[in-house]
């Protein structure tokens, strides 16, 4: 495993948009991973379930995990519950990674009107400063245009057109607070994702650029989120992209649908990782590695589930692993997710061959 010992984090000065950004590590995709996943098997949210887990993130100074939900609308909050509405309200779940009630919900926050789930965090003094994308307005158009709620019946869920910044407050509700100096490149756009980056302390926030018809992921340093970010470019769409995460020079999609092991899946999880640094001759950063994750099927055996969210985290010791995670349920039942499933990969190019890990680093 590397450890962030060998990791310079690189400060740029504020001018125009870089170029490149600093060369870095690149995680081995093809790496097995972890036999041992993390398992958060109690209920996410309090004081009831209330809808699947899109992203988390990794807050490595105090060492939380942070969880984010949609807060859809069922029946009943319960394994039988009937899925009736989408809603564009999430709750975020603060989990220890370390002590006594490590891998456990201890607190949550509702954030209203903040569009479809993804979540950077970034340590602030004593605290965790959350970045999130926000929808003040509802969506501009469609069959749920300027709403918040939107009726199952549309199959249409609501995504965040603005990114927003606030500290947690354990079982609080708030309102998000846009930062100005983002507003010019950011409001109003769609498919808007965040995600951290704690080795290198960088934001990237991803988005979709009408007149270049084309996403575009803009990076900058998190202490310092204003433009001119520290890099801006297009990047190639995937057919069912479920999260984001930056890594120095690289950034990581989480894409497919379902488990290998799924009945009837034709879109299984894959990584995939493009390099920023690297634009070919479309316009867009290159895919520098793809793997399907074919040993999901006996770390995760006994469960089904839909990929959601990635990340980056670093263990007290320096070790660093690349988690994503899955909405996923016991095979057995058919209604609401019971399990939030998270598993690693912690190798790195290039490629060695080695045992498969027990476990992920913590």
């Amino acid at each position: 495993m590397l450890s962030t010992a060998v990791l310079a984090v690189v400060c740029t000065a504020r001018s125009a948009a870089a170029d490149t950004l600093p060369a870095s590590h690149s995680f081995d995709l093809s790496a097995q991973v972890a036999k041992q996943p993390v398992l958060l098997e109690k209920e996410m949210q309090h004081p009831y379930w209330g809808g699947p887990v899109q992203a988390f993130a990794f807050d490595d100074v105090h060492h939380y995990l942070f969880v984010v939900q949609n807060h859809n609308v069922y029946d009943t909050y319960t394994a039988d519950g009937v899925f009736q509405a989408y809603t564009d309200t999430l709750v975020i779940n603060r989990i220890p990674t370390t002590g006594a009630n490590a891998g456990q919900v201890i607190d949550g926050m509702t954030v209203p009107d903040a569009g479809h789930g993804s979540i950077g965090v970034v340590p602030v003094g004593s605290g965790s400063q959350i970045w999130l994308e926000g929808d003040p307005n509802g969506p501009a158009d469609g069959p749920c245009a300027g709403q918040h709620v939107c009726d199952a019946s549309n199959n249409t869920e609501i995504f965040g057109t603005e990114i927003d910044s606030f500290m947690y407050q354990p079982n609080a509700i708030t309102t998000t607070t846009r930062p100005a100096g983002l507003v010019a490149h950011f409001a109003g756009s769609y498919h808007i994702s965040v995600s951290s980056d704690p080795v290198h302390q960088r934001l990237a926030i991803r988005y979709w650029n009408a007149s270049l018809n084309s996403f575009r992921v803009a990076v900058y340093n998190w202490n310092d989120v204003r433009d001119p970010a520290l890099l801006r470019v297009s990047i190639p769409q995937t057919s069912f992209a479920q999260g984001f995460v930056l890594y120095g020079q690289y950034y990581y999609v989480l894409n497919g649908k379902c488990l290998p092991s799924d009945d009837g899946c034709t879109d299984s999880t894959q990584l995939i990782e493009m390099n920023l640094n690297s634009v070919g001759s479309s316009g867009q950063a290159t895919v520098s590695q793809s793997a399907h994750t074919a040993a999901l099927t006996t770390s995760l055996e006994g469960l089904s589930g839909e990929p959601e969210g990635i990340a980056t985290h670093t263990d007290a010791s320096g070790n660093i692993g690349l988690f994503f995670g899955f909405n996923s349920r016991l095979v057995a039942d058919q209604n609401l997710p019971k399990v939030v499933s998270i598993v690693c990969k912690t190798g790195w190019l290039p490629h060695v061959v080695t045992p498969q890990p027990e476990g992920c680093p913590l």
